[in-house]
């Protein structure tokens, strides 16, 4: 849901070219990491991020390394935000070459507490009975966050349909509660 739409690691290390200029997220597991010394005394950093599709490797000097050094850890799972642009050239290779430039880094685990804003639930008018407002009512009330809750409850024959929202029931998106509206027919759900 954070992530940019149709680009993953395989894609950005292969025509990074054809991101120029773009705002990107993407996301995976440091599956290594490495920290240095450089021969003026200064530290480094690299880690390789690797998603379904590929990984691609990044690497942090001076101040980048101070931001983002702390996330060279094997086995953490990361959402990197950049931007592809011109890297740094030398007379010799006067070729356009392209990096992706970090700005953020947080941690995967973190992204859904501090991202998610509200769940949109489409439930289908004939998907509400007592016992699914008291399944409903326990996991949220089991769930309790800082996540606004809506509703879009339709009537399938008549397609007519009605926009609430919880003014008093705010959620936590947690694998439960999202499992939870998974597991329910009759109900979509959107996370924005």
């Amino acid at each position: 849901h954070f992530c940019s739409k149709g680009v993953n690691l395989a894609k950005l290390d292969q025509h990074m070219e054809h991101y120029k200029g773009r705002d990107l997220v993407v996301a995976g597991m440091v599956t290594e990491a490495f920290e240095g010394m450089a021969k003026n005394g200064s530290m480094y950093a690299n880690l390789t991020l690797t998603d379904y599709e590929g990984s691609l490797k990044f690497f942090f000097y001076r101040q980048q390394y101070i931001d983002f050094g702390k996330y060279c850890k094997k086995g953490l799972f990361l959402m990197i935000r950049g931007k592809v642009g011109t890297r740094y050239q030398t007379r010799e290779n006067a070729q356009e070459q392209y990096e992706f430039k970090i700005s953020q880094v947080e941690l995967l685990q973190e992204v859904r507490q501090n991202k998610v804003k509200k769940i949109s639930l489409d439930v289908s008018l004939y998907a509400i009975t007592e016992q699914f407002v008291a399944e409903l009512n326990q996991h949220c009330q089991h769930n309790k966050g800082n996540t606004q809750l809506e509703f879009n409850v339709f009537d399938p024959e008549t397609k007519i349909s009605i926009h609430l929202f919880s003014r008093n029931i705010r959620v936590n998106p947690s694998d439960e509660f999202i499992d939870y509206l998974r597991s329910k027919e009759g109900i979509l759900f959107k996370i924005n």
